[in-house]
């Protein structure tokens, strides 16, 4: 090839690259400015994977990642039992868009959340191994029906069995293995459990419950000799109603584990309502370190930058925050509306 042809095809090629890396700089500096609301963006954002946000020194979300889970939030609005009760989001509409700027928040904040869960555990020497997971894709399966059922819900929502398993299996797998890990290394429970002890050995003295409730159980309820009320079987912690609604009426529990503490609780008296089993409680309970708190202590050593106009990192709180007061009010507003939200 003569060496001026070489030369020639070269500055094409040094030009098309000066062009791209231009285009991809110009979009991005556009994306985080406008946001995803701007289809010609979004649809860039889909094929370049930007930082959506930037988690310690070696995670990030990408802007991919989020236009999916988008997706599947404005197919979950959008489906025809939602619609039916009213409460459909048109995303096209004025208020529609800004209800999307907060969708999209809550979804980078879930994202966020994840990335960080998936840290810890791997620090905590949690491993989580691609036939771990199809086993519990397989699990989850069966709760939900069979494989069929499954994808044809996915496929309602645009998503695959792999978006399943990557999405929802995977994150709430390593939830699930890290809270584990810290509830059997937390250093508050061994003195919450000896003090839960001491208030059964003080029951198995035939110690009135509602005056070892108010020696012994923390929070309101002490107060008033450890009564909570009626409760429906889904109105309580999974750990704790599994017992409550095995037992009958003056039955007195073991000691109950549960992600907020030690409980002991006592089966008032029950009765069904409207078709629903209820049962009425008294307790004593001793608080331990939440997951949640321990969770919020772990994100405050963890740098978290996010390149969006309009949002930043709150640290004190651990999520995602909106400049924009408007954006802020209107979240609440949402918050507020009960849409049995399932879309993140």
């Amino acid at each position: 090839m003569p060496k001026k042809e070489r030369v020639r095809i070269s500055t094409i090629i040094c030009a098309f690259l000066t062009v791209a890396v231009f285009y991809i700089i110009a979009v991005g500096a556009a994306l985080y400015y406008f946001g995803m609301s701007n289809p010609i963006l979004e649809r860039t954002a889909r094929i370049i994977p930007y930082p959506a946000a930037i988690i310690g020194n070696s995670s990030f979300v990408s802007t991919r990642e989020l236009a999916k889970k988008l997706d599947f939030a404005k197919a979950y609005y959008a489906n025809e039992d939602f619609s039916q009760t009213g409460k459909r989001i048109d995303f096209s509409t004025l208020e529609g868009k800004k209800r999307f700027q907060v969708k999209e928040k809550q979804l980078l904040n879930k994202m966020i959340e994840d990335k960080i869960v998936e840290i810890l555990a791997k620090k905590a020497g949690i491993k989580i191994t691609p036939e771990m997971a199809a086993q519990d894709v397989e699990r989850k399966i069966d709760q939900y029906g069979d494989t069929k059922k499954v994808q044809e819900k996915l496929d309602k929502y645009g998503w695959t069995m792999g978006d399943f398993e990557n999405n929802i299996v995977i994150p709430a797998m390593y939830q699930d293995r890290l809270t584990a890990n810290f509830m059997q290394t937390d250093d508050t429970r061994p003195k919450a459990l000896e003090k839960i002890k001491n208030a059964q050995t003080d029951l198995n003295n035939k110690k009135d419950f509602s005056e070892v409730a108010k020696a012994y159980s923390e929070g309101e309820s002490a107060g008033s000799g450890g009564y909570v009320g009626w409760f429906s079987k889904n109105e309580m912690l999974s750990e704790i109603s599994s017992a409550a609604f095995s037992m009958k009426k003056g039955d007195v529990s073991d000691i109950l584990e549960s992600s907020l503490g030690y409980h002991i609780i006592k089966i008032e008296n029950r009765r069904t309502m409207n078709g629903e089993d209820q049962v009425e409680i008294r307790q004593i309970f001793v608080r331990t370190k939440s997951f949640a708190d321990w969770l919020l202590e772990q994100e405050k050593n963890i740098k978290v930058y996010i390149p969006f106009k309009g949002l930043y990192w709150d640290k004190e709180n651990g999520e995602v925050a909106f400049s924009n007061s408007e954006l802020e009010k209107l979240e609440e507003t949402m918050l507020q509306e009960d849409y049995g939200d399932a879309s993140f």
